[in-house]
């Protein structure tokens, strides 16, 4: 944890897995100064690829929005340099 608020990505790539009760997903997500040209996230869903995001500014990501239930994410990091600060769920 980094400066008590955010975890930060050292290495090249990365990964965070998890599951959620809910139809909607997102992450507060940011790049340091050390990620030139943002960082590429693949965002999959219960094993599927559901979108590609680009972090190149401080935001809140929508991760996923679909139907209500039980969903496995991964989040494939593609970059050093990713800020991840806080998960919202809706549904």
């Amino acid at each position: 944890l980094e400066k008590d608020e955010y975890q930060l990505l050292k290495s090249t790539t990365g990964e965070i897995q998890m599951k959620f009760l809910g139809a909607e997903a997102n992450l507060v997500l940011a790049s340091d100064a050390t990620a030139k040209g943002g960082i590429a996230i693949d965002v999959f869903v219960d094993g599927k690829l559901d979108r590609t995001l680009s972090v190149d500014h401080p935001d809140r990501y929508l991760l996923f929005s679909g139907a209500y239930g039980e969903h496995d994410l991964v989040l494939k990091i593609k970059n050093a340099g990713l800020q991840a600060f806080a998960f919202t769920f809706g549904g």
